[in-house]
């Protein structure tokens, strides 16, 4: 994840309304200040600072974010009913999800990169120690495995993930998963550079003189990533999303009428999980 992903971190949240209970969307508000602070080392007036932009933010989320959210997952409800998923439809699904970010980002960014630019030498000495941990996982990814053990473990977090939403898998779904696997282009080494490149970047904004387009810069930099991104980044990407969203559209068409009626209950439980969210006290 970069560190972009990490210092915003109200994307996160995202994953929370979505997925997760009303109870920890309630403790939203501190479990974001945590996050957040495990990267920025904020003084008490910084804390302060931020834990009221974050209840502000919550509320924000919960009124004008979640009921969008929703409707997304109707979307969503409305194809599987049709009885087919293409991979045009899924990459719509996505680019709500994206949209969805960009609102995330422009709401936290501003003050995320105020905070950030404020930053002293000792301060920035930590998250930059931070950052290295998170770069060390990602070489974790890659170091010491092979291609062929790095594409089984792709294959069997891509059959975690399938079964948990459609439940047992059959033979035709399984062979899909591994003919992906078998195809997907291999890319941490390719985004450990694009993150030390990023990372470059950022430094060089945090390290310089202070001006009034450094948080502009900063912001930038956080809201459009993938303008630093290599030819080779952007292929990559390109191509893996093909074949993703290739795969996701085969696996709902092998799908029994039982798995269909899962997944549907599985949206449904989500569109349900929402409706609640956006009503509750804060």
């Amino acid at each position: 994840m970069t560190i972009s992903r990490r210092l915003i971190l109200l994307s996160t949240l995202l994953l929370l309304s979505a997925c997760s209970s009303q109870y920890a969307y309630r403790l939203a508000d501190w479990w974001l200040e945590n996050q957040i602070e495990e990267y920025l080392d904020l003084n008490r007036e910084q804390q302060q600072q931020l834990s009221e932009a974050i209840d502000n933010w919550h509320l924000w989320h919960q009124q004008e974010e979640l009921p969008q959210y929703r409707s997304l997952l109707d979307s969503l409800q409305e194809a599987l009913n049709q009885d087919s998923i293409t991979p045009t439809q899924i990459g719509h699904f996505e680019n709500d999800a994206q949209a969805a970010w960009k609102r995330l980002l422009h709401k936290a960014g501003p003050l995320l990169a105020e905070l950030t630019l404020a930053q002293d030498q000792e301060q920035r000495q930590y998250l930059y120690k931070q950052i290295e941990s998170n770069n060390d996982e990602l070489r974790e990814k890659f170091s010491d495995r092979s291609e062929q053990e790095r594409r089984e473990r792709g294959r069997k977090g891509m059959e975690k993930q399938a079964r948990e939403m459609l439940g047992k898998l059959n033979d035709a779904q399984k062979q899909k998963i591994q003919q992906w696997s078998e195809t997907f282009v291999l890319g941490a080494e390719i985004e450990l550079t694009e993150r030390l490149r990023w990372q470059e970047r950022f430094r060089d904004i945090l390290e310089g003189e202070r001006s009034e387009d450094s948080q502009q810069q900063l912001m930038a930099l956080f809201e459009n990533p993938r303008d630093e991104w290599t030819e080779e980044k952007q292929q990559l990407e390109a191509q893996n999303r093909v074949l993703s969203r290739q795969l996701l559209s085969d696996l709902f068409q092998l799908s029994d009428d039982k798995q269909k009626k899962r997944l549907r209950k599985e949206v449904a439980k989500y569109q349900d999980l929402l409706e609640k969210m956006a009503k509750q006290k804060l």
